[in-house]
């Protein structure tokens, strides 16, 4: 089964804070063809 990445929630959600706790990255918009994300220093 393939996670929902259609939304920004869905995909913050999935793998709860992985992304955020390892990387600081928090995706921010999702568009047709485009995912951004930003970097937190921390």
């Amino acid at each position: 089964m393939r996670p929902d990445f259609s939304t920004v929630e869905a995909l913050n959600a999935w793998s709860p804070g992985s992304l955020a706790e390892l990387f600081g990255i928090s995706i921010v918009s999702i568009e047709e063809g485009r995912l951004t994300s930003e970097l937190v220093i921390r």
